[in-house]
């Protein structure tokens, strides 16, 4: 290789062997690589690995992979050990981004731990990444601050809110919100939330079936964001630790909010979420979508559902049939549903969906009469 030293101190002697770019001071390191004219993503590859070469006994001191487990370990990975783990691990990774934004001069883009306890860490990261640039660090800085005394609350309760837990909780969120609300414009907000709250979260969760778009789930996601304190994101329930007034609150809120959904999605929108919200529609588009049917095929299926239970119905309540009649009507009722439902589904779905507990509309053996007592000698 040539040595290109008219171009100036920054350049230096290309044919050095390696032992002469590589430094253990990871700045000099850095602008050895670029004395070289390596391009900026081989150096970012070589800082990163050395950087990860450095940090890789401490991740394993907090065991970040699943080859640093023992079985042990895992049972006693609980409660405050837990949750001190998280902000450990939550801390070591903050550190390495700075380390590798002070070396190279620019954020690399970090996969965070996969064992993150919550597994959210990388919602966020990725809903950092794009914020305008110079609203990135005080962002993570404002959820930093939140996420340390959310996670001193937890370890002080253990999960069991007393009242004044809850108002430190929403105290903290509120703080949270109103920094948040301070950085950003509106519609900078409403994305961040979209992409990183609980409530967006449920959402997806309990709307994928509707099928929803971006302009129904942004103004159905504003009707319901104000109550996200009040609702378990992991069941879509109530929170168990509600007063009574939150309670009353949140039946009101119901309420209004049923009435909001007509007016926003309109009749035949609203039926369709409505369906959306049948366990029974869900498992069948779940299914139809891993096996390549079109949405129709789900739609078709739980249309033949309810009316085979409405028809279940009217042989059920018939007081002109005779127990015999009744029987035979039904069993002939189920026989003739799973053979449409076959058609629709194709065998192997229609079996899927029994064994997760799609309707039997009658079952023989459960409804068939004992047999008469044999006659004593």
């Amino acid at each position: 290789l040539a040595r290109p030293s008219s171009k100036g101190p920054d350049i230096i002697d290309l044919s050095l062997p390696w032992e002469r770019v590589a430094s253990r001071d990871l700045k000099q390191y850095v602008r050895n690589l670029r004395a070289i004219q390596c391009p900026e993503e081989t150096i970012a590859d070589i800082i990163l690995a050395e950087v990860n070469r450095r940090f890789a006994a401490r991740e394993k001191a907090l065991k970040l992979k699943a080859e640093h487990f023992t079985p042990w370990d895992v049972a006693a990975m609980q409660g405050a050990a837990l949750i001190d783990r998280q902000r450990s691990i939550r801390g070591l990774w903050n550190e390495k981004r700075a380390l590798l934004k002070d070396l190279l001069g620019f954020d690399l883009p970090l996969d965070p731990p996969a064992q993150f306890a919550d597994g959210r860490f990388g919602q966020f990261e990725a809903a950092f990444r794009e914020l305008p640039q110079e609203k990135q660090e005080a962002a993570r800085a404002i959820h930093d601050r939140y996420w340390n005394q959310k996670d001193d609350l937890r370890r002080r309760t253990m999960g069991y809110f007393e009242p004044e837990d809850r108002a430190e909780a929403r105290r903290i969120l509120a703080e949270r919100n109103e920094a948040m609300a301070k950085l950003l414009s509106p519609e900078q907000l409403e994305n961040f939330e979209l992409k990183t709250s609980d409530m967006a979260n449920l959402m997806r969760r309990e709307m994928a079936a509707f099928e929803a778009s971006d302009t129904e789930f942004r103004a159905i996601f504003r009707l319901v964001k104000p109550l996200e304190e009040m609702i378990d994101p992991r069941s879509g329930q109530l929170a168990p630790d509600l007063d009574e007034a939150d309670k009353e609150r949140m039946e009101q809120a119901g309420q209004q909010f049923e009435q909001q959904m007509k007016v926003l999605l309109g009749e035949s929108r609203h039926a369709e979420f409505e369906r959306a919200q049948d366990s029974a529609f869900k498992r069948l588009v779940e299914v139809t979508q891993q096996s390549g049917l079109p949405r129709e095929s789900a739609i078709k299926a739980f249309d033949m559902q309810k009316l085979a239970q409405q028809e279940g119905a009217r042989i059920s309540g018939d007081g002109k049939l005779s127990p015999e009649q009744r029987q035979q009507s039904l069993e002939k009722l189920q026989k003739d549903f799973d053979q449409g439902m076959i058609q629709v589904l194709g065998d192997k779905n229609f079996q899927t969906m029994r064994l997760r507990g799609f309707p039997v509309f009658y079952d023989p053996a459960a409804n068939r009469r004992p047999p008469a007592p044999a006659a004593s000698p």
